[in-house]
């Protein structure tokens, strides 16, 4: 029993490790965003409409690439197990 909580012990914290990452990154993009439109609101409400647009696009485009290189990345490791040989028995 001892030993069958050390490994999900184990297990938790190599999952915190990635997760945590994942995590302070999504608080941190925000945290741009959010910094960015703060210093653009001092300018006045156009500016700061013209920096919330151009902020949307290039995030918007940056998620297009992001998406497109992750899909790519799973077709080439998805092919690598289409053969029955392939698969480990």
């Amino acid at each position: 029993m001892g030993r069958q909580v050390a490994k999900v012990r184990d297990e938790s914290k190599k999952m915190w490790h990635i997760g945590g990452a994942a995590i302070l990154m999504g608080v941190l993009q925000f945290s741009i965003g959010f910094v960015t439109v703060a210093f653009a609101g001092h300018l006045g409400a156009v500016e700061l409409a013209a920096v919330s647009i151009a902020q949307n696009v290039v995030e918007g485009f940056a998620y297009g690439i992001l998406a497109m290189l992750a899909e790519e990345r799973i077709r080439t490791w998805g092919g690598q197990h289409e053969s029955p040989q392939a698969l480990p028995e």
